[in-house]
């Protein structure tokens, strides 16, 4: 936890024990997850200690082929970032042209740009076998909406890189436009219905053929992660999302899903 508290500024929220091995667990984030405080609605991150049942994720080969359901990397936005502090804090720095791209001691990637934004934290990218099976999903269970990359351009020129997946707010300096993260073609973006894009944490679905990304964080002997979701009405996105009795599900690429209620 030291890489998110000290390189990135996170904060820890709670800290308790999870799963059937009783093992120790801490949440960290901006803020917190549910709309009875101020500023709410954040998304935070929960790290299980590893056990022999349930061990650690696998970080994959960087020229393995693509592995459904596999985490590729975080994507966030803070004002300032310190690249000696994550080195500090055991970060491996891969790129630091523009913005940065880390791999954390755990082996996930990543991204943090230089931007001011409500929830640092702006989507978590997953590789999945299908993007429309897996965007219909979300769309089914949580009312998540699309946004799509826009269309591959064949030459850049100087100003801004348009409308998409990226919004109109990063610049692109040159015509390679070397300070603008690169849309991932072909993916998709979901987003929570009820909040502008701006605002609200995604999950960006990433097809088999997309080039360029990190491998990411595989399978290992139990599941790697899970993406928690938290419902005004969960017995509803239960139901949609063909969950448990305890509220867990599984999307179209394998990906753990966890339903909870919001609490108002």
């Amino acid at each position: 936890k030291t890489f998110w508290l000290e390189g990135l500024k996170l904060s820890e929220l709670r800290s308790g024990r999870a799963g059937p091995d009783r093992a120790e667990s801490v949440v960290l984030g901006f803020g917190r997850e549910g709309l009875a405080e101020d500023d709410g609605g954040k998304f935070s991150i929960e790290l299980i200690q590893a056990t022999a049942s349930s061990p650690a994720p696998v970080p994959l080969p960087p020229d393995s082929a693509p592995v459904a359901g596999a985490l590729l990397y975080v994507q966030m936005r803070v004002p300032n970032v310190r690249i000696t502090g994550l080195i500090k804090a055991g970060g491996e720095i891969e790129s630091a042209y523009g913005y940065v791209e880390v791999i954390s001691p755990g082996g996930l990637g990543v991204r943090v740009i230089t931007s001011a934004r409500r929830d640092p934290f702006e989507f978590v990218a997953v590789r999945v076998p299908d993007v429309e099976a897996a965007a219909s999903f979300y769309e089914r269970a949580f009312k998540m909406k699309r946004v799509v990359t826009p269309p591959m351009r064949t030459a850049r020129d100087g100003g801004l890189l348009g409308t998409g997946l990226f919004g109109s707010e990063y610049e692109v300096l040159g015509p390679e436009g070397m300070l603008a993260p690169s849309p991932v073609y072909g993916s998709v973006l979901m987003v929570p219905g009820c909040c502008p894009q701006a605002d609200a944490f995604g999950i960006l679905l990433v097809p088999p053929e997309a080039k360029g990304l990190p491998p990411g964080v595989g399978p290992a002997q139990s599941d790697p992660f899970a993406i928690s979701v938290l419902c005004a009405d969960a017995k509803a996105a239960r139901a949609a999302a063909g969950a448990d009795t305890q509220g867990r599900a599984r999307d179209p690429a394998g990906v753990g899903v966890e339903i909870g209620e919001l609490k108002l």
